[in-house]
């Protein structure tokens, strides 16, 4: 008898543990409109950002795949930024899919998600069972997993909204009032560049902001002390890049030093250029990228752009020498970056550009605190 009574409270447990939700979220902005049924066996939690323009153009597949599969199957859409900035998103690109705030970013952290976008598929029980860029899960494989599953459970069951998150000074909804503010922070997520009602706004680790903004390697940036974490908001198209860093340095009281120091480099020659047009990709957004496992893809990017992004694919110090090519020009890219000689080969047979190794004295900047 007691034998009996054991392994009963042991089948509680484990059914409870089970059936225990996989997502905390700190609020549901709206549920999933495509989905027809009530339980599920399959639960896709898709990371996401409203400045992520490769994330806007994963959503539209994993709708149309959520279409595909409206039985069974929920696309939960989980985002861990401020819910009015999300708001405002759905309002200019509404979604059909479910799309909530994570809980503290526990989610985020439990599936250690540092770069978007990204995707974990989970069944009933909570158990993984395929993780990665959203665009590579294809309908044949969710279909295969659509039938090896049986467990199914409701979508309050998977996730559990918790409703006691609460905004930080740092998440607020700010909305500047001059054509440059900023606002410092002791720290930030990621580094992020986004527009917001009219504003250019570019937030993250100082250091990070201004390899961006000089469109250098962060070997090429160093530091006199800690820098801090900003937020920048420019009035759009008011602002070139050298404009921006003064503005932020002299704010911050801070100054810049530059110096030329010999360093191998991977040089850009694009004199016979045959670039894309700004047609082949459209993520609309402005300048979004993707550095996938082995391609980068681009779109609507300048060459100087496309080089300061393929300079952190491959993490080393890129120049670009060129005579006849419009460098102010925007374009699509998509190439190969993990190995050189199939990054040459894609670069000059795609673009016309041809890569060279080789030593050149190129920038360094030196930040320290202004007199």
């Amino acid at each position: 008898m007691f034998m009996r009574r054991h392994l009963i409270y042991i089948f509680i447990v484990c059914m409870s543990q089970m059936l225990n939700a996989q997502v905390q979220v700190s609020e549901m902005l709206q549920g999933n409109r495509i989905v027809r049924s009530e339980t599920n066996t399959l639960f896709l939690v898709d990371f996401w950002a409203t400045w992520c323009g490769p994330c806007v153009h994963a959503s539209k597949q994993l709708t149309i795949l959520q279409k595909q599969f409206s039985e069974k199957f929920y696309v939960l859409s989980l985002t861990q930024e401020n819910p009015e900035v999300v708001k405002m998103f759905l309002k200019k690109y509404p979604s059909d899919l479910a799309v909530a705030i994570d809980h503290n970013g526990s989610t985020f952290e439990a599936n250690a998600v540092y770069s978007l976008p990204y995707a974990v598929l989970y069944n009933a029980k909570g158990e993984k069972l395929w993780k990665g860029h959203p665009a590579e899960l294809k309908p044949e494989v969710l279909k295969a997993y659509l039938q090896s599953q049986e467990t199914e459970v409701t979508i309050d069951k998977f996730i559990e909204i918790t409703g006691s998150a609460t905004l930080s000074a740092d998440e607020v909804v700010y909305m500047p009032k001059s054509d440059f503010e900023l606002v410092t922070h002791t720290s930030f997520e990621d580094f992020q560049i986004y527009t917001m009602n009219g504003y250019e706004v570019i937030q993250g680790e100082l250091s990070a902001i201004l390899t961006q903004l000089y469109g250098v390697h962060k070997s090429q940036l160093n530091a006199e002390g800690t820098l801090p974490f900003i937020t920048a908001y420019f009035k759009a198209n008011q602002f070139t890049p050298e404009e921006k860093i003064n503005k932020i340095l002299e704010q911050l009281h801070l100054k810049s030093a530059q110096t030329l120091i010999a360093t191998k480099v991977l040089e850009i020659q694009a004199d016979a250029a045959r670039l894309w047009d700004a047609f082949q990709i459209d993520w609309e957004e402005s300048a979004p990228y993707l550095i996938g496992e082995t391609e980068v893809t681009i779109d609507n990017a300048t060459i100087l752009e496309m080089s300061h992004i393929l300079s952190k694919a491959i993490d080393r110090p890129i120049v670009i020498h060129t005579e006849n090519a419009n460098l102010n020009s925007k374009h699509d890219w998509k190439f190969h970056y993990k190995y050189f000689d199939l990054m040459k080969m894609d670069l000059n047979d795609n673009f016309g550009i041809t890569l060279k190794e080789l030593l050149r004295e190129i920038p360094h900047y030196s930040i320290k605190k202004a007199p």
